[in-house]
């Protein structure tokens, strides 16, 4: 029964939904098409081409007469709301018995791209009559009881305006040296200013973007600020343009204010300058989109990392006489002390695996300090390292298969796997010099016989790698 219901009231609020949209794209398509629906059913061809060239084809071909710029977004709205009500009843949000599963929630967002869509061109209130309906779909996990309560968790969030476009590409701007023009996903982005302010470790980026949405054309001018204190600390704003003066003003309080280093003060001037009354917002690290917040996330983890990396070292290299001290006695050390040797160890041996020319020397004695300090040995890992350095490896002999070189090193880098204390998969390596060897080795082979001296250097390393890959040649 609550199968039924879920789907019966989901289906309800869809079609109610379906219908609205339906009513005004028949009435606001006949302004702008000769048959609105004949062009709805040809702006596939739009879909998978969205050159201007295609674009103007499919004016020229559907619209009433020639429109203005503004009427052309207009136009071009009304067809990705039908798109979109269309992308409401994929099939496979209908299979499944859980409103909050992913396919369930992949049908309401398209729904709500509509609704976005719709509350721009046509009415207000869309929204709120959808939830309305959407609110008597039942599920069956507590905590996404309706489906209002999926639509205001992950689909509201998900929507992408304008203006969230404008505040990631300023966020990001701050980690990126973008050009003149770059594409944020279905947006076009032109700087038409910019300029990065330093303060010690504060930074503010201060600039103008235009962005233009790549499917309906629209576009919008705003004006942002964004501080980083450092570390995750990011706070800027974003406005619509007011014109050169109002930006001339704003870049210029807010660099006076940097330079007198009043960092609450420029706070404050962020939430004033960009508050509500502006036709702006303010914003964190939290806005971006999820793949850049965790690209920029990682960049600022990697900082941090690199920090603690450096003190665990220092620490260890400090106190290395007594520990080694303290371990022929037989005496435990601290937890905190052993961590510090655990990390260095380790790290040192990764470091060194992963070295173009790794140096087997130094492997063995930080093997032999490994084993003495009787430390965790991440060998997964460290297989992993010198496994990825012997396929680049191999690859770089691919790319050149009859040159020296290649071939030198990869024998040096297989000859420290029998000094190794873990095993090394060489599956790919061995298929990739099999390859190589099958099409070069018996030519090299008859040239070496023939006297060349360099061919027989290079059959001499491909068989002294053979040997130790455990292949037999053809």
């Amino acid at each position: 029964f609550r199968r039924v219901l879920f789907r019966s009231v989901h289906r309800e609020a869809l079609d109610w939904l379906r219908d609205e949209l339906v009513c005004w794209f028949e009435r606001k398509g006949a302004e702008l098409f000769k048959d609105c629906w004949v062009a709805r059913d040809d702006y596939v061809g739009v879909i998978l081409d969205r050159s201007p060239e295609n674009v103007d084809r499919f004016f020229a071909e559907h619209a009433r007469g020639p429109l203005t710029p503004a009427r052309r977004v207009e136009a071009l709205q009304l067809l990705e709301i039908q798109r979109h009500a269309m992308l409401m009843y994929t099939s496979c949000g209908w299979f499944f018995d859980e409103l909050s599963g992913i396919e369930t929630i992949q049908i309401i967002q398209y729904a709500g791209r509509a609704i976005q869509l719709a509350e721009t061109i046509l009415r207000k209130g869309i929204e709120d009559e959808f939830l309305a309906l959407l609110e008597g779909a039942r599920g069956n996990v507590s905590e996404h009881a309706t489906g209002r309560m999926i639509y205001e968790k992950w689909v509201r969030p998900a929507v992408i305006d304008m203006r969230k476009v404008g505040a990631h590409y300023a966020i990001s701007s701050l980690f990126e040296d973008y050009g003149d023009s770059t594409q944020i996903f279905s947006h076009l982005v032109e700087r038409e200013d910019g300029s990065v302010l330093h303060a010690g470790k504060t930074r503010l980026t201060l600039g103008r973007a235009r962005v233009t949405s790549r499917i309906t054309g629209a576009s919008s001018t705003f004006s942002y600020g964004v501080l980083h204190l450092g570390g995750q600390n990011i706070y800027g704003g974003i406005r619509d343009y007011q014109g050169h003066r109002a930006y001339s003003q704003l870049t210029s309080q807010f660099s006076d204010i940097l330079h007198r280093g009043d960092i609450p003060e420029l706070i404050r001037s962020v939430d004033k300058q960009f508050g509500g009354h502006f036709g702006g917002a303010t914003f964190s690290l939290r806005l971006l989109f999820r793949d850049e917040q965790r690209r920029i996330v990682e960049r600022l983890l990697l900082s941090a990392d690199q920090e603690a990396a450096a003190k665990l070292r220092e620490l260890h290299r400090e106190h290395a006489t007594l520990v080694r001290f303290v371990g022929d006695l037989g005496i435990p050390l601290p937890r905190r002390v052993m961590a510090s040797i655990e990390f260095t160890l380790n790290d040192d041996l990764l470091i060194e695996l992963s070295a173009h020319e790794p140096n087997p020397q130094r492997i063995r004695e930080i093997l032999t300090e490994i084993e003495h300090m009787k430390v965790s040995f991440d060998a997964v890992t460290a297989e992993f390292r010198f496994r990825r350095n012997l396929e680049a490896a191999t690859q770089t002999l691919a790319e050149s298969p009859g040159s020296l070189a290649p071939l030198q090193r990869l024998n040096r880098l297989t000859g420290i796997c029998a000094h190794l204390p873990f095993p090394i998969n060489l599956w790919q390596v061995q298929t990739s010099f099999w390859t190589i060897a099958d099409v070069n080795y018996p030519a090299q082979l008859k040239k070496a016989r023939q006297g060349s001296i360099t061919q027989q250097k290079w059959v001499q390393l491909v068989q002294s790698l053979a040997e130790k890959l455990k292949i037999r040649l053809p």
